[in-house]
């Protein structure tokens, strides 16, 4: 368990490691010995949004064919609207920024 006090430096040079990791920040802290307290509280005190956990409304729902509306495949990850002007353009355009990263 990683008792020292964290400098911003250290603070900085630890949630890129989490950040290159691709893991949670709660698989990262533990595999670490690391507190996700803190990191949570570095990530907020450094204004570090970009990276945090978002959540998005989804139903999710099996089809075999799909009929007009939009639908969207990255990899294994399908995302499918019957009315796509039926949804918030907040989500659409979270879910489009989501996509092209």
């Amino acid at each position: 368990m990683d008792s020292s006090r964290w400098t911003e430096t250290r603070a900085r040079e630890v949630l890129e490691a989490w950040r290159a990791s691709g893991k949670s920040m709660r698989g990262f802290a533990l595999e670490r010995g690391l507190r996700v307290q803190r990191l949570a509280w570095w990530r907020d005190r450094l204004g570090d949004w970009e990276h945090a956990p978002r959540l998005v409304h989804a139903m999710v729902r099996e089809r075999s064919a799909f009929a007009g509306g939009v639908r969207v495949q990255l990899g294994v990850l399908v995302v499918e609207a019957e009315n796509a002007e039926a949804l918030p353009v907040e989500w659409r355009a979270a879910l489009s920024q989501a996509l092209s990263r």
